[in-house]
């Protein structure tokens, strides 16, 4: 049985130093067919069988079939290349959001904890009035929706007892208990509130911090008296 010859190589004029742009043309003609002919050679090399039912042979190579088989294996690499730009493209821009999200947190739980200490430390030497005044937080590093205001009122709250159960979150804020259990982790993180087992199931509840009651003081959300009893 005679060997079967591969299929015309695209480089071949290249690689002999003697490519020119008018062979340009040509080259792409012949890349265009790689994916069908070595498909094509693969099937004559590793499944004689079903050549032969198939009458493949060495002449189809450059052929319609060749071209046929060709053009799906040139469409499947578009398809899974814009699939992956696409996938990389939203890596990129999650990650971003990720980094700035972190980031102003950072920098807002940083300035809430000088706030605070400030805060106790004039306390201690009972100079409140003008601790309170340097709990300010600037309303661009610290930006809350109506939901986390709702849920941080609801803390400082004398009705919400010795907590707030996520349940009962949900149902304030008219919301399913994931998107409860978001706005808590949001206050939380950013040392707003924190959580506590207080429950004879012991189901984690929801408390006011220091920071949280500085906040709400700060913007006149709650009379002092309420921000005072929810700690």
């Amino acid at each position: 049985m005679e060997p079967i010859s591969t299929p015309p190589d695209p480089f071949i004029v290249a690689d002999t130093g003697a490519f020119a742009i008018g062979d340009l043309p040509a080259v792409l003609a012949v890349l265009f067919f790689v994916p069908g002919d070595w498909l094509l050679w693969s099937i004559l090399v590793y499944a004689p069988a079903a050549a032969r039912f198939l009458a493949i042979g060495p002449d189809d190579f450059g052929g319609p079939l060749s071209a046929s088989l060709s053009a799906l294996a040139w469409a499947a690499v578009l398809i899974v290349a814009t699939i992956a730009y696409q996938a990389i493209r939203d890596f990129d821009d999650a990650l971003t959001a990720a980094i700035v999200r972190g980031w102003n947190d950072a920098r807002t739980r940083v300035r809430i904890a000088w706030r605070l200490t400030s805060y106790r430390l004039n306390e201690l030497g009972r100079r409140r009035p003008a601790a309170a005044r340097r709990l300010e937080v600037d309303a661009e590093e610290l930006v809350l929706d109506e939901d986390a205001l709702k849920l941080l009122r609801a803390l400082a709250s004398p009705a919400a007892g010795r907590g707030l159960r996520l349940r009962d979150a949900a149902a304030l804020i008219h919301c399913s208990k994931r998107d409860a259990r978001h706005a808590l982790e949001r206050l939380k993180t950013l040392q707003l509130a924190r959580t506590t087992v207080r429950t004879s199931d012991g189901e984690a509840v929801y408390v006011l911090t220091a920071a949280g009651r500085g906040f709400l003081l700060f913007r006149q959300l709650v009379p002092p008296d309420a921000a005072r009893a929810r700690l």
